[in-house]
C-alpha cells in the first residue's frame, strides 16, 4: 500500500504543472477564438504545429536517449557531460538546418507550409524551435532528478509566457506578423533565462562533445516515432488547408486545440513515468503494473468529463467555431490512447525495440492518411475527426501487444480490454449521437469505469484523505 501511495503522489505532484497548462491553455482558447478569426487562428495554428513538427526533427532521437541513458550512461560520462554533448549535436543541425531555410528557401518554404510569403516569419519560426530545444533539456534533466519543484517551475512560467504574449499580441493587432513576434518572443524569454541563470544545472565546466555509438544508435532508432507522429497532425491540417481553405484549418483547430491541451496531460503523466520505469523496471514490476489501472479509470473520468462539458465549452469560445463541436471528442480520442500507451507500450523502449514503435507508427499514419482521404469528400471535417481518432486505436491496440511481450505492465487483461470498450463506446457514441442521448451514454460509461475501478479509487482516496489530514495537522 506504501508503494501505491508513494507512485501516486509523484505522478500527483509531477501533474501539477501539466493541470495549470490546462488550465491556462483553455482560457487561452477561449480568449483567442472571440479576438482572432478562424483564418488567423489556423495560421497561428499552423505555426505552432509547424514548430513541434521541426523540433521533433530536431531532437534527432537524442532527447529521448539522454532519458534512457541517463540512469545508464557510458563508461566514464557524466549525466551532464551526457547533456551537454546530446543538445550541442541538436543545437548544430537545427542552427545549420534553420540557417540554410531562412537565407535560401524561405520563400517555398513558408508559402507551401504557411500559405504566406515571409522571411520573417521563417525566422521567427526556427526561433521558436531552438528555444523550445533547450527548454527540454532542462525539463528532461529536472525529471530525471525528479526535482519536480524547479520541473513545475519552468513548465509553468513556459505555458505562462507563450499564453501570455500571444494574448496581448491579440490585443495589439490582429495582424499576423505581430502575432507570431509575440507568440516566440514569451518562449525565447525562458530559454535564455535559464541558459543565462541556471546553465551549470545542464553544463558541465569541462565541455567536451562526447559521441557515443550506442547513444546515437539508440537516437536515430527513437527520432523517427515522433517526427511520424508530429506528421500525422501536420498533414491533416495540410490536407484541410489544401482542400478546405484556411477558415477550415481555424474551425478544426478550435478541436484541435483541446487536443494539445490534452497532450500536455499526457506528457505531464509521462514526466514521471518514464524516468520511473527506467530506473525501476528491474525491481519494481508489481508496482508498474498497477498504475496501468490506475491511470485508466482517470482517462476513462477526463474523457467523460471533457465530452459532457463540451457544451459548456463552446457556449464560451468564438461562435465562428462552433462547427468543431460536432467532432471535439473524435479528435481528443488519440491523444487518450497515446496517453494510455505510456504504461503498455513501455516494454519496447525497455527493450530497446525502437523499431518496431517506428514501424507502428508508420503503419498508424498511412492508416490515418488513407481514412482521411477517402472520408472527407463525403464527410468534410468529421471525417477528418473520425479516422484521426480510430488510427490512434490502432496504435494503442499494435504498441500494447508487443509491449507486453517484452515486458508485462497490464496486470488484469481482461479488466484493461473491458476499459478500453468503455473508452470505443464514448467515443462512438459521440459520433452517433447528440443531445440527451449522448449525455445518457456518458454518464453511463462512466458509472460503468466507476464499478469496475472501485479498489483503485478507493486507494486514492485513502490517499488523498491522508494528506488533507497531515495538512490539517499542520
Amino acid at each position: 500500500m506504501q508503494k501505491n501511495e508513494n507512485i501516486v503522489s509523484n505522478i500527483i505532484q509531477f501533474y501539477i504543472p501539466s493541470i495549470v497548462s490546462f488550465v491556462l491553455g483553455l482560457v487561452s482558447a477561449i480568449v483567442l477564438t472571440h479576438m482572432f478569426a478562424p483564418e488567423t487562428y489556423g495560421l497561428l495554428n499552423i505555426f505552432n504545429n509547424t514548430s513541434t513538427l521541426l523540433l521533433a526533427i530536431s531532437y534527432l532521437g537524442l532527447d529521448s536517449a539522454y532519458i534512457r541513458f541517463y540512469n545508464e550512461p557510458p563508461k566514464g560520462v557524466t549525466t551532464k557531460d551526457l547533456c551537454y554533448s546530446l543538445l550541442s549535436i541538436c543545437s548544430i543541425f537545427l542552427i545549420s538546418f534553420g540557417a540554410i531555410i531562412t537565407l535560401f528557401f524561405y520563400e517555398p518554404f513558408s508559402e507551401r507550409i504557411l500559405g504566406i510569403t515571409s522571411r520573417l516569419i521563417c525566422s521567427l519560426l526556427f526561433f521558436n524551435v531552438f528555444a523550445q530545444l533547450i527548454i527540454r533539456f532542462f525539463l528532461i534533466t529536472y525529471r530525471m532528478e525528479m526535482n519536480t519543484k524547479r520541473f513545475s517551475i519552468v513548465t509553468i512560467l513556459s505555458q505562462i509566457a507563450t499564453k501570455f504574449c500571444v494574448v496581448i499580441a491579440a490585443v495589439l493587432s490582429s495582424k499576423i506578423d505581430i502575432v507570431m513576434v509575440f507568440n516566440t518572443l514569451g518562449i525565447l524569454l525562458i530559454a535564455l533565462f535559464l541558459l543565462g541563470v541556471y546553465s551549470n544545472n545542464i553544463i558541465p565546466k569541462k565541455k567536451k562533445l562526447i559521441i557515443d555509438h550506442d547513444v546515437i544508435r539508440y537516437g536515430v532508432l527513437e527520432a523517427l516515432s515522433p517526427i511520424i507522429i508530429q506528421l500525422n497532425l501536420f498533414f491533416v491540417q495540410q490536407l484541410i488547408k489544401h482542400r478546405f481553405g484556411m477558415e477550415a484549418v481555424g474551425i478544426y483547430s478550435s478541436a484541435n486545440y483541446f487536443l494539445t491541451i490534452f497532450g500536455v496531460l499526457q506528457s505531464g503523466f509521462a514526466t514521471y513515468w518514464s524516468a520511473y520505469v527506467y530506473g525501476k523496471y528491474k525491481t519494481n514490476q508489481e508496482t508498474i503494473k498497477k498504475a496501468h489501472n490506475y491511470l485508466l479509470i482517470a482517462v476513462i473520468f477526463v474523457y467523460g468529463l471533457m465530452i459532457l462539458s463540451r457544451g459548456l465549452v463552446y457556449l464560451l469560445i468564438g461562435k465562428g467555431f462552433h462547427e468543431s463541436k460536432s467532432f471535439y471528442a473524435l479528435v481528443l480520442f488519440y491523444p487518450v490512447l497515446l496517453l494510455l500507451t505510456e504504461t503498455t507500450g513501455c516494454g519496447i523502449h525497455i527493450a530497446k525495440k525502437n523499431h518496431i514503435s517506428l514501424i507502428i507508427n508508420i503503419c498508424s499514419v498511412c492508416f490515418n492518411i488513407i481514412c482521411a482521404l477517402l472520408l472527407s469528400p463525403s464527410l468534410g471535417l468529421k471525417g477528418i475527426a473520425f479516422s484521426y481518432g480510430v488510427s490512434g486505436l490502432f496504435y494503442y491496440s499494435m504498441s500494447s501487444f508487443f509491449g507486453q511481450k517484452f515486458y508485462k505492465t497490464i496486470p488484469t487483461l481482461g479488466r484493461s480490454i473491458c476499459g478500453l470498450g468503455i473508452l470505443v463506446a464514448m467515443f462512438t457514441i459521440s459520433y452517433f449521437f447528440s443531445g440527451f442521448t449522448l449525455y445518457t451514454g456518458i454518464i453511463i460509461s462512466i458509472l460503468v469505469g466507476i464499478v469496475m475501478f472501485r479498489k483503485e479509487l478507493f486507494d486514492v482516496y485513502v490517499l488523498l484523505n491522508r494528506r488533507m489530514k497531515a495538512l490539517w495537522k499542520r
